[in-house]
């Protein structure tokens, strides 16, 4: 991967997959590529079928409200927003999150932990759940 490309702010994902690479990509990419910093955007909702929403290890801060958001999505199966700088209580609007939710992890936020998991999501049968670090 060309030293240039580590000077590209905007850059908010790489991916590097089925390719024919003849030099190795740096173990250190994630670390010096810059994290995201701000809200996450109001417009989520415009995203047509995501199956998977993952916003972890950046600055994210603000509340969870973008959650609410995510009900209309009946095939998301994974949330993934650990080590973020949310904060306030998780909306009830989680118990509508998709029945195929399989994967949530909110850790390592600032958020309460006083979490029962019937209000994280009500019907949803998970393989893993995280909470805390």
């Amino acid at each position: 991967l060309h030293k240039n490309l580590y000077n590209i702010s905007s850059i908010d994902r790489i991916v590097v997959c089925y390719n024919r690479l003849n030099e190795s990509i740096p173990f250190n990419i994630g670390l010096t590529l810059p994290t995201i910093k701000r809200p996450i955007p109001k417009d989520i909702e415009r995203l047509l079928r995501p199956k998977a929403l993952v916003f972890a290890q950046n600055q994210l801060e603000d509340g969870l409200s973008f959650i609410n958001s995510l009900t209309n999505y009946s095939h998301l199966c994974r949330i993934d927003i650990h080590q973020n700088f949310f904060t306030g209580q998780i909306p009830k609007s989680t118990a509508n999150l998709s029945s195929y939710l399989r994967f949530i992890n909110l850790g390592d936020n600032p958020f309460p932990l006083e979490l029962s998991i019937s209000k994280v999501c009500n019907g949803c049968i998970f393989n893993k759940i995280y909470f805390a670090a």
